[in-house]
């Protein structure tokens, strides 16, 4: 049998508590012969299960902060003769478990929760993974669910049921899962036993907010985050434990900035959590650290540990915060800004211009001088093969060491009215509402630290382009899901062809120099505002003009697609040997061949197409390459 009960023998008590699970409660485990309580057979007959944790067992609870009001606001709930069973909603980090864990707590003795609930009420947390695990044969998922019902029946009102995650009983694709679910969902719409489901709100309104039972049952609850200061108080007490436990030091001066590190960056994790959790993982760096040092010179560690402590600083704190906010990705926090500028020119060639404009912009990035409530937002102008979209992606490389950090949305793909739900997931009652299709702007989820591309800006629908609009001047986006999508740490690239006509006027005003006048500026803006709103176009920090390419620039960009195209051959297929094309050396071959495909109206967009063929017919005919210096 897999039934629970509550033993009361002092030695049992004794063991159960020091036999804690880590978890906030007590586990109660069954063997062959009965019970047992860290090692010691107790013959009770067929009693508990593992996959039940009892919050009321164990004494290892510490008391939460600032908490008082959402508890008393669940056990009025937990009190009342109809509704009385909660769906508590947060989002990750927020507490949930921490106040299930308290309540578990004040259910022991004379305390409010107990005057309002009755003596004797157990707190018992159903672990769906531990029902499932360990299940061998056909029917045993089965049989464990039959007791455990059994088990729920008989506690009635006497005990009220914890279940986090709920949401995965309601939209889970594990076929074991579905049978639990099968199980329980009957006896979550009754009104004998009390429980508390937790999720969190985009969850819940995707899966259990449809249940008519559940909504008919139950009473939502939704908990906030801690505000900055409470955080900051609750850090000060793990920060006392951690200096005790691991010998480090800990300045109070820092839990402001530890809170403001994880506001920026773990964008995704609630309050106090989110603090905690880079509190946590910053002194384990520090250690790390310490230890690594200790290891690789022992002797300047020994001198070095004498004088001065383990003491955790803000730098760390900084490069912590980034690295799991990417998930180990590469941030702009470790960019050397002298690089960035030359970097860039190795890999787009002409646009002058547009380069000097972009890099400061890059490096104030870098530098941060003030946290990010909102993206980096430029709007990339000019005719097709500029290197508009090749910008974009070199931003993502030199400045995350990583041009996946990079998404590509082509807007051209979002010019009807139905083109929002496509980004932003379908509205609550419309088809797809349920679906978790992958969205355009979920690697921003994963890691804020991106290039978003927003490619021929101007085509998008206009409900696209207001969302955008949205995006760019607060630095998020509600998604019909229910989630939130930050850009603070994101750079916004759009492009548009729009003003072409400006850009391709002989080039006149434009110097040698790509350089723009103040009038043809005007005249530019003037022109995109025909295409793109004005409300808009303010949203951009700044207009970078992308000119069109001279014969000149044109020939540098067929040498560099010619390195590209010869190094993806010769890794493949070592057979062959071309020769090398200097960017600053003329070639008759190169000069021909620019001549021949050079297109004022395409710019760039032929060159890699016509290095190809111009190779792949040499050596189909089994012709030599070769290149003659002019």
């Amino acid at each position: 049998m897999v039934n629970i009960k509550d033993f009361t023998d002092d030695k049992l008590k004794e063991n159960n508590d020091s036999n804690n699970n880590g978890n906030g409660g007590s586990r109660v485990t069954s063997g062959n012969g009965g019970l047992q309580f860290n090692g010691m057979n107790v013959q009770t007959g067929p009693e508990p299960s593992d996959f039940i944790i009892d919050h009321t067992a164990s004494n290892k609870h510490d008391k939460i902060l600032y908490r008082d009001e959402d508890i008393e606001r669940i056990v009025t709930i937990l009190s009342n003769t109809r509704q009385s069973n909660v769906l508590l909603l947060g989002e990750a980090g927020v507490g949930k478990t921490a106040i299930i864990r308290e309540i578990g707590r004040l259910l022991k003795g004379k305390t409010y929760v107990t005057q309002m609930l009755g003596d004797g009420i157990k707190l018992y947390e159903l672990d769906l993974h531990r029902i499932v695990a360990g299940a061998k044969y056909a029917g045993d998922v089965e049989e464990r669910i039959k007791q455990l019902i059994e088990f729920i029946d008989d506690c009635g009102k006497n005990a009220i049921f914890y279940l986090d995650e709920a949401h995965r009983l309601y939209g889970d694709n594990d076929p074991i899962l579905s049978k639990v679910a099968e199980g329980l969902k009957p006896i979550l719409g009754q009104n004998q036993t009390r429980f508390i489901l937790s999720t969190t709100t985009q969850e819940a309104r995707l899966s259990i907010e449809k249940d008519r039972a559940i909504k008919r049952r139950f009473m939502k609850y939704a908990l906030k985050s801690l505000t900055n200061s409470q955080t900051c108080e609750v850090l000060e007490g793990f920060a006392k434990d951690l200096e005790q436990k691991l010998k480090v030091v800990i300045p109070e001066s820092l839990y402001p900035q530890i809170v403001a590190q994880a506001n920026q960056h773990f964008i995704y994790m609630a309050r106090p959590n989110n603090a905690l959790s880079l509190l946590d993982t910053s002194v384990s760096q520090l250690r790390s650290n310490w230890i690594k040092l200790s290891i690789a010179n022992p002797t300047a560690f020994a001198t070095i540990n004498g004088q001065s402590p383990m003491i955790l600083n803000i730098d760390l704190i900084k490069q912590v915060a980034r690295n799991i906010a990417s998930n180990g990705s590469n941030t702009n926090g470790t960019v050397d800004i002298a690089r960035i500028e030359p970097e860039i020119k190795q890999h787009i060639k002409g646009q002058h211009k547009a380069i000097e404009s972009i890099v400061p912009k890059l490096k104030r990035k870098v530098l941060a001088f003030r946290e990010a409530k909102r993206p980096m937002t430029l709007l990339f102008t000019g005719p097709t093969g500029t290197g508009k979209t090749e910008m974009a992606k070199t931003i993502a490389k030199v400045l995350f060491q990583n041009e996946n950090q990079f998404i590509h949305i082509n807007l051209n793909e979002y010019q009807d009215g139905t083109s929002l739900t496509r980004l932003l997931g379908a509205g609550e009652g419309y088809i797809g509402s349920n679906s978790k299709r992958p969205l355009p702007l979920d690697k921003l989820e994963e890691n804020p630290y991106q290039v978003v591309l927003l490619d021929e800006f101007e085509k998008a629908h206009q409900t696209v382009q207001l969302a955008f609009m949205q995006a760019l001047d607060e630095g998020e986006l509600q998604t019909n899901r229910g989630n939130t999508i930050l850009f603070n740490q994101a750079i916004v690239i759009a492009t548009t062809n729009a003003g072409v006509e400006v850009l391709t006027k002989n080039r006149i005003g434009f110097g040698g120099d790509n350089l723009m006048s103040e009038s043809n500026t005007d005249e530019l803006i003037q022109a995109l505002s025909n295409d793109i709103r004005p409300e808009l176009l303010n949203r951009f920090t700044d207009i970078i003009p992308f000119l069109p390419l001279t014969l000149d620039e044109y020939k540098v960009i067929l040498k560099l697609k010619y390195q590209k195209v010869t190094k993806e051959i010769t890794e493949t297929q070592d057979i062959y040997d071309f020769p090398i094309a200097e960017l600053d050396t003329d070639y008759e071959e190169i000069d021909a061949l620019a001549k021949e495909t050079y297109d004022p109206l395409l710019n760039g967009r032929p060159a890699e197409r016509s290095i190809e063929e111009w190779i792949e017919n040499l050596l189909v005919e089994e012709l030599p390459i070769e290149l003659t210096k002019v």
